[in-house]
């Protein structure tokens, strides 16, 4: 007979060992708090480094030149720019805690509206860029890694290196001469239509497109070549299912991790491509803020951007730990 301190153990080991469960908690807490620092960290750079800027927005509210000391002063103390920095920092801090933006010191708008106006313009571009990146790059990475040595495979690491090396601002350049001056099939700049995104969006996935392509075509050789892929040939299974639903999978885990980099990459692209071609989205906005010391919107769409970045972060995290088994079950 049994005694209970035998059936003990199994019965444990029935209900499952919560220890993985706890691992997985504790490493979100973890990632979380860490995201939380990041952008703590930006907001405290936002704020201190457009105070260290020469001049502030009263200069762009009033004509210095005709605007006397005693009116400058005053709005000054209007806008709460009076204050000590450490007394504002605290004021932003306390604001944001709120979920309270501020308001633009320009214009006077809630943050929060201007980045419901903007922000559809900024998402449409990137969306559109992305959508190029990868409908273009896994389709000849993969293309070039299955012709290997020929001359289309040369010809696409060509292609790629070439975008990899353009500034993305030269060739702003180019398209909007050849496709828009020239053959006038494009508008130059401005929005209104859907052909008012494609010279962005081009311009923003060139570089983005070169590295995804050059990175899937490494990535698919190498599990081409890999032992697994060999065992499965020796085992009778067809090349093509060989192809599709392994070694393609396992060369698409880089492309993941990829695609959180690009995010970021994306983000600092906008704010040249969006104010070459006059895009109204977020980027533009940022820009121009900065220009006229408009503080709390410049400081608004920056921990904006940030948090963009941090949540294509932990998405691209959390679709590599689901794609991997091995992450997943580590």
């Amino acid at each position: 007979m049994t005694s209970p301190k035998e059936l003990a153990p199994n019965e444990t080991s029935g209900r499952g060992d919560p220890r993985p469960a706890l691992l997985a908690a504790a490493a979100v807490v973890r990632r979380l708090a860490y995201s939380l620092l990041v952008l703590f960290i930006v907001a405290v750079i936002a704020f201190v480094g457009l105070r260290l800027a020469p001049g502030d927005v009263t200069t762009q509210l009033l004509d210095p030149a005709r605007a006397t000391p005693e009116e400058l002063d005053a709005l000054r103390r209007e806008l709460g720019l009076d204050q000590p920095v450490l007394v504002q920092f605290w004021d932003y801090v306390s604001g944001l805690l709120q979920g309270d933006l501020g308001s633009s010191l320009v214009t006077r708008e809630p943050v929060s509206q201007i980045v419901l106006e903007a922000g559809g313009y900024t998402l449409a571009l990137a969306l559109a860029a992305f959508a190029l990146i990868y409908a273009l790059a896994i389709p000849f990475g993969i293309l070039a890694a299955t012709l290997r040595g020929s001359l289309a495979d040369r010809a696409i690491n060509f292609v790629a290196a070439v975008l990899m090396a353009t500034p993305n601002f030269v060739l702003a350049i180019l398209l909007v001469n050849v496709l828009a001056l020239q053959a006038g099939w494009l508008p130059v700049a401005g929005s209104g239509t859907p052909l008012h995104l494609v010279l962005p969006a081009m311009v923003l996935a060139a570089e983005p497109l070169g590295f995804a392509t050059r990175l899937v075509r490494t990535s698919y050789l190498e599990q081409a070549g890999a032992t697994y892929a060999d065992s499965m040939r020796l085992r009778g299974l067809r090349e093509s299912a060989i192809r599709w639903r392994h070694i393609l999978r396992n060369a698409l885990l880089p492309v993941i991790s990829l695609a959180s980099v690009q995010v970021r990459t994306l983000v600092g692209y906008t704010l040249i491509v969006e104010t070459i071609f006059r895009w109204p989205g977020l980027g533009k906005r940022l820009v121009d803020s900065v220009l006229t010391r408009d503080y709390y919107l410049a400081q608004g769409l920056t921990i904006l951007l940030a948090v963009v970045v941090v949540i294509a972060t932990l998405v691209s995290a959390l679709l590599y730990r689901s794609a991997d088994p091995r992450v997943r079950d580590a």
